[in-house]
């Protein structure tokens, strides 16, 4: 009976070890390739009129609670019509979704307009240039456009030197 010497157990078993540990890793990048860190989320006026802003993140694996941020922002062009929400969401990240409101109607709207915007995680992942496997930094930006409505621009977060 042939015996197995000690170098041939010491690497059979690192090699198993490597293996574990490598599809360990994909695993938890393939589980989290829909998490997001906001980097930065931030919210823009571009109309005449000062607007104020009901802006919630959602954390949609139900893990957390909701973030709300209510800044008011200053006409277009004027000191203070742009504001960068701070919170959980910076830091760490989750399968996060943002829904944002004007602060001056209930929800719902009035009827005239897009004065809502809801940006669910799916849609944050598919408007991201190029997310890939693990949590990625994604820049969220909520502009009230100039006829009062709400959009989002999603990009690659700026570079820092």
């Amino acid at each position: 009976m042939p015996s197995t010497s000690r170098r041939t157990l010491i690497a059979g078993s690192l090699g198993g070890l490597v293996a574990a540990v490598g599809g360990g890793m994909a695993w938890t990048a393939y589980v989290t390739r829909e998490h997001v860190r906001f980097r930065p989320l931030r919210a823009v006026n571009e109309s005449d009129e000062p607007a104020e802003l009901v802006v919630t993140v959602v954390d949609e694996s139900g893990d957390a609670d909701d973030e709300v941020h209510e800044p008011t922002l200053a006409p277009a062009g004027e000191t203070g019509h742009t504001a960068t929400l701070r919170g959980r969401s910076v830091s760490y990240p989750a399968p996060y979704g943002v829904t944002a409101r004007s602060g001056r109607e209930s929800a719902g709207g009035d009827g005239d307009g897009n004065r809502e915007l809801d940006l669910p995680n799916a849609e944050i992942v598919d408007r991201h240039p190029e997310i890939g496997w693990g949590s990625d930094d994604v820049r969220v930006t909520v502009v009230v456009e100039v006829d009062g409505t709400l959009s989002a621009r999603v990009g690659e977060p700026r570079e820092r030197y």
